[in-house]
Parts: structure tokens; sequence; C-alpha cells
């Protein structure tokens, strides 16, 4: 369970990842398109990040901390890139409160 208002994503067993401010619009994007690819330049706009302004960098920075955290919670868990396209999704369904 994704929790928004927390910025929690809980595991069946109730263990906890606590994630940032930007790391949650992130996974709720998502999340909310699973199983498509979400355009890079649509998170930016969401993260609120100038598409002009140096953001490849802000971006990827973000990711790969959000995929680390994602990965050392469950494996399962997986942000896929889609080179040149945006990003995606990979994993169980979840649910956000």
């Amino acid at each position: 369970i994704l929790d928004s208002q927390k910025r929690e994503l809980q595991s069946p067993n109730e263990q906890i990842l606590e994630l940032g401010s930007h790391e949650i619009i992130i996974l709720i994007l998502l999340i909310q398109n699973h199983g498509t690819v979400y355009e890079r330049s649509k998170l930016l706009k969401n993260l609120e990040i100038d598409f002009l302004e140096s953001s490849d960098k802000r971006l990827n920075t973000i990711l790969s901390r959000l995929r680390q955290k994602l990965l050392n919670f469950n494996v399962e868990l997986r942000i896929q890139t889609w080179r040149n396209e945006g990003y995606s999704f990979i994993g169980p369904n979840i649910e956000i409160k």
C-alpha cells in the first residue's frame, strides 16, 4: 500500500519504506499508469522541473535513488527505462491511498 500523505510504501508484512517528495510523485504516476510508458517530459512537468534547465541530471538522480530504495525494499519493484520514450513501473499491483 502506498500512502501518499505519509509518503510511505508498506509491504504485506508491514515493512515501511519512506520516500522523498519527488520520489512519491514519480511512483504514484508510474503506478497509476502501470503497464504503459510514462513520458520523461511529463514526469518533469509533474515534478515542476523546467525541461530546458539541466533537468536530465536532476531527474536521473531522483530515479536512481528511487530505484535503489525499491530494490532494497523488494526486488520485484522496478522502474523500467524505455530509451528515448520514458519509464514504466514493473512489479505487483500497489494500492494507493
